[in-house]
């Protein structure tokens, strides 16, 4: 998955973002966030892209995460997949925005903000 990025083969975005968002393996969606990594020199298009599509599942994540009721398997499953995919695609968002967040709500709120912004600035 890693090395699909490296190609920096912008056919690839899609497929990388489907398995970074789908994928039901956390590893998997960890390796597919860090490959979008390589497309940080792309046009802010595709990289505008990227970052919606990873916020989006972030998002999902984030906020099933923060159910505190122990029984709640799928709230303990989310706080399991973001243990294995957040420091990756933490510095993948970085690397594409030139922010330096660590948590989805600083993430979200920055995005709203400058979806529309010009990133090559």
């Amino acid at each position: 998955m890693r090395n699909l990025g490296k190609t920096k083969d912008e056919s690839m975005v899609k497929f990388l973002c489907e398995e970074a968002r789908r994928s039901p393996e956390p590893q998997l969606m960890a390796a597919a966030g860090e490959a979008l990594g390589n497309y940080e020199a792309s046009d802010q298009k595709v990289r505008k892209e990227i970052v919606n599509n990873l916020l989006i599942r972030y998002g999902e994540l984030d906020s099933r995460s923060r159910v505190l009721d122990s029984a709640d398997i799928e709230a303990a499953n989310a706080r399991d997949y973001l243990a294995v995919i957040s420091d990756k695609w933490n510095s993948t968002l970085g690397r594409l925005t030139g922010q330096n967040f660590r948590q989805y709500p600083e993430w979200n709120t920055w995005f709203n903000k400058n979806r529309a912004a010009d990133w090559s600035k």
